[in-house]
């Protein structure tokens, strides 16, 4: 179980990486707000082709979060 601090970091680095195309984050027990850090992250990455995400807590929030990523 990583600190919301851990993500943040993880988040910076998934927002500035241009190279990365699979990023696989399953069984990461995410919490809603994971999902929050993460988002912006993701919305701005456009090297992810692929995000394998199993494994892990999807509720109504977090589903938000992705169908607004989806939606980007």
């Amino acid at each position: 179980k990583l600190s919301n601090t851990s993500w943040s970091l993880i988040a910076n680095s998934i927002k500035h990486n241009t190279t990365i195309q699979i990023l696989i984050l399953n069984a990461m027990s995410l919490k809603p707000a994971s999902w929050e850090i993460l988002s912006p992250a993701f919305a701005a990455n456009r090297s992810i082709e692929t995000l394998d995400l199993s494994y892990n807590y999807m509720g109504d929030k977090v589903s938000s979060y992705l169908t607004k990523l989806i939606a980007n």
